[in-house]
């Protein structure tokens, strides 16, 4: 209890330590659909958000 649902689009969560400033990557979502999620910490990743059908 007391836990916040995060709505999300359909996406592929890329585990790994990814790093924005040696990657070049943005840190926030964006129109490109990919972006490094919780940058710096040990759960960083990668989202790529997809459009299902396509």
């Amino acid at each position: 209890m007391g836990a916040k649902t995060v709505k999300e689009l359909p996406h592929w969560m890329i585990m790994w330590p990814f790093d924005a400033a040696a990657t070049k990557l943005p840190t926030a979502p964006n129109p490109s659909g990919v972006y490094i999620m919780f940058e710096g910490s040990p759960y960083a990743h990668l989202m790529v958000y997809q459009t299902p059908g396509k």
